[in-house]
């Protein structure tokens, strides 16, 4: 085998390892993505139950239009609150009546 064709060889060697890498990366990546589509169904899931159960009971509906409502105007009250809490409060679509 010539200089040439040896390192062709090598080449191609090296090139792939370095393709089966990077195809276990990709692959790493799209298991990752399902897994953030996964979860993400499950708490939109899970928030859905809970507003629900809000809507369901006069006396949580009460306290969370008090709370929008207490968000809404009083900003300084809301800083002072889990931005988290206070967004998915914000996020409830509360049934009239």
């Amino acid at each position: 085998m010539d200089d040439m064709t040896n390192r062709a060889l090598q080449a191609s060697e090296i090139f792939s390892l370095y393709l089966a890498k990077e195809t276990a990366k990709i692959n790493a990546s799209i298991k990752t993505a399902e897994e953030i589509a996964q979860n993400s169904s499950e708490i939109v899931n899970d928030f859905d139950k809970f507003q629900d159960r809000v809507n369901a009971s006069l006396k949580l509906k009460e306290a969370f239009k008090k709370l929008q409502s207490l968000f809404l105007t009083n900003e300084k009250y809301a800083a002072k609150v889990d931005p988290l809490f206070v967004e998915s409060v914000l996020l409830l679509k509360i049934d009239e009546g």
